[in-house]
């Protein structure tokens, strides 16, 4: 995965403080880039004030931003103060803002694919008309979502064929207007982390793949959007993987041809003591991490473990890692001294000091 984005808030704090909060965590566990949750434009400069904070300061922070600010209009066509806030400042302090319409077909939108692709891209382009009459030229990502109502259960799904019909035409309206895209990626309807939640993740995994999409959020999501888990994340991760290596192609060259090698084994030999397969057994062929390819016999002696549960494993082993490139402490010190700052009384940040970057 690319990049880092909550999958949920704590709500053991000020709710006020949970998308603040969430946000320096992220910032002080991954140098991924970051798309970022706010409450305001207001929630928005601190989390812009953390941000400069770790990149050296705020003009470094505008040469290049390492967070996203995801927003939403509210369907049908209705842009209130709180996500226009929010897009104003985005222009205002140089993170790209990602616009994103959410409705959801025959509800607040149109039942029809394109009855929906329209409204939601007027809904989107509103966005970009207004943040780029604040600011000419500040960087904005076309989002789309593809809520499906479901007009037998009343949900909302995220995985019905049709959805996926709609935000693989959204893609193909971003690259028409040129403009980098956010979609969705790596999620399920199903309650479980089972056999529908494997084959939902696999799908639109490899379908955003496939059309070319270039930022994909809600990784993990299971029931609707309305739960998390871990084991689907790390699922999503190894399904990515493997779609890469799929949609890469077949490099074709002389060494790959293996013409001489063929010939050098001949007929009824075989290929185990070659150094042209030594050579290519590491790049010729794609190794998972969590799918089985054990017999039965050394899958049983290893517990027998189905991907749910292998799944759960990987995550806590990785949970259980530190972190490989850690923040100096003098910047921990510093995101911990801006949050409470924030949380306390709002001062502005600008009295703290920011070290540089290590």
């Amino acid at each position: 995965m690319d990049f880092a984005m909550s999958s949920a808030y704590p709500n053991e704090v000020d709710p006020h403080e949970a998308y603040l909060r969430s946000f320096a965590t992220m910032s002080a566990n991954t140098r991924k880039p970051l798309v970022a949750v706010t409450e305001s434009g207001h929630d928005l400069r601190r989390i812009r004030d953390i941000a400069a904070a770790l990149r050296g300061g705020t003009e470094q922070l505008r040469q290049k931003p390492y967070f996203a600010v995801y927003a939403e209009p509210v369907s049908p066509l209705q842009h209130p103060y709180e996500s226009m806030d929010k897009v104003l400042v985005c222009a205002r302090v140089g993170a790209p803002c990602v616009y994103v319409p959410a409705p959801m077909t025959g509800a607040t939108a149109p039942i029809t694919a394109a009855g929906y692709m329209t409204q939601g891209t007027a809904e989107s382009l509103f966005g970009l008309v207004v943040h780029q009459l604040c600011r000419p030229g500040a960087p904005f990502v076309f989002g789309h979502g593809h809520a499906v109502l479901d007009m037998q259960t009343a949900q909302s799904s995220y995985n019905a064929v049709d959805g996926y019909l709609i935000e693989m035409g959204m893609v193909e309206m971003a690259k028409w207007l040129d403009l980098p895209n956010f979609a969705n990626s790596g999620t399920t309807d199903s309650q479980l982390v089972d056999a529908q939640a494997g084959m939902d993740i696999a799908e639109e995994t490899l379908l955003m793949m496939q059309a070319g999409s270039n930022l994909n959020h809600n990784a993990g999501y299971t029931d609707f959007g309305l739960t998390a888990s871990l084991e689907s994340i790390v699922i999503t991760d190894e399904v990515i993987a493997l779609n890469r290596k799929l949609l890469g192609g077949i490099d074709v060259c002389a060494e790959t041809l293996a013409l001489d090698v063929i010939a050098s084994v001949g007929p009824g030999g075989h290929y185990l003591d070659q150094r042209h397969t030594r050579r290519h057994l590491r790049t010729s062929q794609w190794r998972p991490t969590i799918l089985n390819r054990q017999g039965r016999e050394a899958w049983a002696a290893e517990g027998g473990l189905d991907l749910r549960e292998r799944s759960r494993h990987k995550a806590l082993d990785l949970l259980s890692l530190p972190e490989s490139r850690p923040l100096a402490p003098a910047l921990v010190a510093t995101i911990e001294t801006l949050v409470e700052s924030f949380a306390g009384n709002g001062a502005d940040a600008t009295a703290v000091a920011v070290p540089a970057m290590s």
